[in-house]
């Protein structure tokens, strides 16, 4: 046996002290091990798919609106 291992979380969790956590809404994990991660922040009405606790924010691109100036200043 192994008593200092890991569980393997699934998708939509997170391995904490209290073992696997479903992952907070605002946050995702996509992969089977690792850590919640925030979801993308879209522009306003730009999202194309809300976040779950397994997938990620969509947004919409504005390359699909090539009407829209995308040009982000360098800092």
């Amino acid at each position: 046996g192994c008593s200092r291992c890991k569980p393997s979380c699934g998708v939509g969790q997170e391995n904490t002290a209290n073992g696997c956590q479903t992952c907070s809404y605002g946050t995702f994990n996509d992969q089977p091990n690792g850590s919640c991660k925030n979801w993308t922040k879209c522009s306003a009405n730009q999202v194309l798919e809300p976040g779950t606790a397994a997938k990620d924010v969509i947004c919409k691109h504005a390359s699909d609106n090539p009407t829209l100036g995308t040009t982000l200043p360098t800092t």
